[in-house]
């Protein structure tokens, strides 16, 4: 599978969780699995970096990515947790 280290921008990270492996179907895709055509599978490994497992190649990126990818990516990790989430919150968050 084709492998992409996405790497966070400036005070930006990605959350890590209880159940960090996400994968997201395919847009209007009613199936979901590793092995679906189209689906993307994320796994934080730091608060900088997240890898983003794609369809079958070879492939292997470094990718600067913006903060609103962090913040989607960032959804479906939570989203996909059971019951623990971690980050750092952010400096001009409100409570």
């Amino acid at each position: 599978m084709s492998w992409d280290f996405l790497m966070a921008p400036g005070e930006s990270g990605f959350l890590l969780c209880d159940d960090p492996f996400a994968i997201v179907p395919p847009r209007n895709g009613k199936n979901i699995g590793i092995g679906i055509p189209g689906s993307a599978k994320y796994f934080p490994l730091t608060r900088k970096f997240c890898l983003r497992i794609g369809d079958p190649g070879n492939a292997l990126r470094y990718t600067d990515v913006d903060e609103e990818t962090v913040e989607i990516i960032n959804c479906n990790i939570a989203a996909n947790s059971d019951r623990f989430v971690m980050g750092q919150i952010a400096p001009n968050w409100r409570a």
